[in-house]
């Protein structure tokens, strides 16, 4: 829904699920068809899509820029396989369950740092590796991070797509910031019911972060977005 509200990232954004969907056709006929199911699904395409419109707010997108978003797509997919994991203790099972989206989960994993080699974009590596290693210390916590790792995974999304055109400025690490709210607004809008004075508190911290933004148009790609979840909640008068 709110992907399609930019509709100057939509070609790239396809090209994302293109790429992907070539990742595992050489598998077994069941990961195939297990992971092609979770390709389609918008949800995760929040952050390839994110990754994208960061670069696309400074300049023009690039070969990078889309790579990026392939991973970024990867690790979205991933971090759902792995959240169904429970913190509680397994009966066996629920374990033989839980088998094969995990397995699939450490495939993803693997398939991760395969492409960003594959791409060339081993200077990357290390960040991924850093994002991974975080989220699932969240995971591993008592309480629901459901949230944070969302805001920690769009947080890096929207970097990697400003650093893929500008390098690390200040622009990038404000717009990293944007990500990371951005990240939090779209796990809201799935678990509220409605508006709420959470939801308004973090949209509002949101929208102002767009005044650290240098240009019009960098502020107007993601005004587009912010304008489209407002009115999912309540009039924009009432948010703007």
């Amino acid at each position: 829904m709110f992907i399609n509200a930019v509709g100057q990232v939509a070609s790239e954004v396809a090209a994302i699920k293109s790429i992907n969907s070539q990742v595992f056709e050489k598998s077994s006929q069941n990961i195939d068809l297990y992971f092609r199911d979770l390709l389609v699904n918008e949800k995760y395409l929040w952050s390839a899509f994110l990754c994208i419109l960061s670069a696309k707010a400074l300049r023009e997108v690039n070969k990078t820029t889309v790579k990026l978003g392939c991973i970024m797509h990867l690790l979205s997919i991933t971090m759902h396989l792995h959240k169904k994991l429970p913190q509680t203790i397994l009966t066996t099972d629920i374990k033989k369950k839980l088998q094969y989206p995990i397995l699939i989960g450490d495939l993803m994993y693997c398939k991760i740092f395969s492409e960003l080699s594959r791409f060339e974009m081993q200077q990357y590596i290390p960040a991924v590796s850093s994002l991974i290693c975080t989220i699932h210390e969240r995971l591993a916590g008592q309480e629901s991070q459901e949230e944070e790792i969302e805001a920690l995974i769009c947080e890096k999304a929207c970097y990697f797509g400003a650093h893929s055109v500008i390098g690390s400025t200040d622009t990038t690490e404000k717009i990293s910031e944007l990500g990371y709210h951005l990240g939090a607004l779209r796990t809201l809008w799935e678990s509220e019911e409605g508006y709420s004075a959470k939801v308004n508190s973090r949209w509002q911290s949101t929208w102002k972060l767009l005044d650290f933004l240098p240009g019009l148009k960098e502020k107007s790609l993601f005004q587009d977005i912010l304008l489209k979840m407002g009115e999912q909640w309540t009039q924009k008068e009432q948010l703007c």
